[in-house]
């Protein structure tokens, strides 16, 4: 049965009645963005200042502070260390 993926638009041949989308990555793709979306976590990508160091970066999500883990670690471990004082 011949298909139109709704992701890429790429016509293909499904094997089964169920074969929404012609390839992994495309229903991946429809997968990490329906689980995003649940959460509320979409992507969004704008220039930002890291709380930690001063750097700049683009974000990967709508929530994020840090531009690394290495700089979300060290500010934790910051707040921790002034709480205990």
């Amino acid at each position: 049965m011949y298909r139109i993926c709704p992701v890429c638009r790429t016509g293909f041949d499904a094997k089964t009645n169920n074969e929404k989308y012609c390839c992994a990555a495309c229903k991946n793709k429809v997968m990490n963005d329906k689980a995003h979306a649940k959460a509320g976590r979409s992507a969004v990508r704008e220039q930002r200042t890291c709380e930690y160091c001063g750097g700049e970066f683009i974000s990967g999500r709508r929530d994020q502070r840090f531009c690394s883990a290495r700089c979300r670690v060290a500010n934790n471990r910051r707040l921790k260390k002034h709480e205990g004082n």
